[in-house]
């Protein structure tokens, strides 16, 4: 959505989006839009001079959420291969899942081949990350506690209530794999980078 001072946000900062008389029009910027996307909506003078905040989230977690939600993996019958002992065959559909999924994010954090992201929230630890950017650009604290208090969604990254682990999916191939591709990422948002499979439970 457009505000007065030329600023946008996206579809999901919108808890009834559909009712905004903005919708599906410019205003809108659709949510995971590149880099690219966001520089022709707003313009290059806008583009390049504004501060270029993005959230991040741990690769490990990123590649299991996309595997349930692009690769359309139920998750209960995932569970139900854990409960049955078929461990193998989920490692083995997410290994399919990865070889075919290449996606690496340059576009959402690379312009022409240059990081140009100037500040990174977590999504494991949003809204002390959001605190701390929104400091950094010296909004008030009572604007910054607004701001983070009317976020209207967080996305769950705890696994500990769950029965399905991390290191359920992956297999030392997989995690070779990811380390690899996402290698930036772990640098970027300061993720521990694991040697082995263990490591992830």
């Amino acid at each position: 959505m457009v505000y007065p001072d030329g600023s946008r946000i996206g579809r999901r900062g919108r808890s009834n989006a559909k009712n905004d008389p903005h919708f599906n029009t410019p205003a809108f910027i659709k949510h995971h839009a590149t880099l690219k996307k966001i520089k022709d909506l707003i313009g290059a003078d806008a583009f390049h001079a504004a501060t270029k905040i993005s959230s991040i989230r741990n690769p490990y977690d990123r590649c299991v959420s996309a595997f349930h939600f692009k690769g359309k993996k139920d998750l209960a019958e995932c569970l139900r291969l854990k409960e049955e002992g078929g461990l193998a065959e989920l490692k083995q559909q997410f290994a399919e899942f990865l070889s075919e999924d290449n996606y690496d994010g340059k576009g959402h954090f690379c312009f022409r081949s240059e990081m140009v992201i100037d500040e990174f929230i977590r999504m494991e630890d949003f809204a002390n990350d959001l605190f701390m950017v929104l400091d950094a650009l010296k909004v008030p604290v009572d604007v910054s506690t607004h701001i983070i208090s009317s976020v209207p969604e967080f996305k769950k990254t705890d696994r500990s209530s769950s029965s399905l682990q991390l290191c359920d999916y992956y297999s030392a191939p997989t995690l070779e794999l990811v380390n690899r591709r996402f290698a930036d990422w772990f640098v970027w948002g300061n993720y521990k980078r694991c040697q082995s499979v263990n490591d992830l439970a």
